[in-house]
This record gives C-alpha cells, sequence and structure tokens, in this order.
C-alpha cells in the first residue's frame, strides 16, 4: 500500500481470497488514483475500504499539501473521498479535477454533500447506509485549437452507484471504476489526436 503524508503504517491481512494481483487484473497499475482521508480515520479504514485501496493501488493521502504534489508529479486519474476527507479538500481544485476528466469515486457521502463537493445537481435517489454505498461521478469538458486554428471542444459526464449493501459486488465496483477510466482515458487520446 502506498501511503503519502504523515507516516502511519497499516497492516493488511487478507481473509479467503488474496488481492494480490488484482490491480493488475483490472488494469490499475496504469492509473493513478488516490483515496484522500483524515490521518485519524486512515487508521481506522474497514478491512474491506483497504481491500479496495489495494485492488485499486490507491495512494492514501491526508495531507492537501501532499495531494497537490502527487497531482503536479503524477497527475491523478480518479479521486476517492469519504466523510473524513471533506475538510481535506479544497474544493474549487476538486471542482477543475472533475470537470478535466478525473474520477471522482465518493464512500457513504450524501447527494447534498456531493452537490457541494462538485457543483452538480445529484438527485437522493439514494439513502446513504452503514454498508458502502460507492458513487461514481466523472466529467470532462475539453477544448482544444485545430490544425486550422478553430476551437474545438467536446464534453461527457458519467454516473454510476454500487451499493453493496443492496447487492452489488465489489467486482461490481472494480469494473464500473476500470470502466470509467478506461473510456475518459480513450475519449481524451481520440478528442486530442484530432484536434
Amino acid at each position: 500500500m502506498k501511503f503519502f503524508g504523515k507516516c502511519t503504517i497499516v497492516v493488511l491481512i487478507m481473509i479467503g481470497t488474496c488481492s494480490a494481483g488484482r490491480a493488475q487484473d483490472y488494469g490499475f497499475q496504469n492509473y493513478d488514483i488516490v483515496y484522500i482521508t483524515s490521518e485519524d480515520a486512515s487508521n481506522d479504514l474497514s478491512l474491506e475500504l483497504l481491500q479496495v485501496i489495494d485492488t485499486t493501488s490507491a495512494i492514501l493521502v491526508n495531507e492537501l499539501e501532499t495531494l497537490l504534489y502527487i497531482d503536479r508529479q503524477l497527475g491523478i486519474d480518479a479521486i476517492m473521498i469519504d466523510n473524513q476527507s471533506l475538510d481535506l479538500i479544497d474544493i474549487d481544485w476538486l471542482q477543475e479535477m472533475y470537470s478535466n476528466g478525473v474520477v471522482i469515486l465518493t464512500i457513504d457521502l450524501s447527494s447534498q454533500n456531493i452537490s457541494d463537493l462538485l457543483s452538480v445537481e445529484i438527485e437522493d435517489v439514494y439513502s446513504v447506509t452503514e454498508d458502502s454505498l460507492f458513487l461514481m461521478l466523472s466529467s470532462f469538458d475539453l477544448t482544444a485549437t485545430n490544425e486550422y486554428g478553430l476551437e474545438v471542444s467536446t464534453s461527457s459526464e458519467g454516473f454510476a452507484i454500487v451499493d453493496i449493501g443492496n447487492g452489488d459486488s465489489y467486482d461490481d465496483l472494480y469494473s464500473s471504476l476500470f470502466g470509467q477510466l478506461r473510456f475518459i482515458r480513450e475519449q481524451k487520446r481520440i478528442f486530442f489526436r484530432g484536434s
């Protein structure tokens, strides 16, 4: 498990199926994913969330400066946020990341929290329970100047709900996240190649 910020050691013991190699199974090793949470909360993550972090090869971050550093050095493809990360996030930065095609994966956040964070309308079509509810949002607005000096643009929005407490599986989460990441990368490649 990769960790940036103040040093915290997390021991992950997998019971049952082993997630080693899972990032490679889904292709997550080709993407830079961060999980933002407070330092205190990072010590109390559930076994299930630790498995999600491990499977997606996410970098655990608990400081805004570290998050911005990772973005400058690696670029970020997806950001996972939970209730503990709300105070750590610069909302303007997060909205810019979202509009630039970074997948935002929320964990047990209310629709109001998500609307406030991303400045988007989210209907309250789900209720947050004690079981893990993952809401995945993706968006991009791309603009470039083509070889004729004309400005061209494209945009897209995506939305997916994975509700572990109501029959969805973690494989559904991984497949959906990977699908969103792959779609955005491909759309950006096509757009910038053709502009």
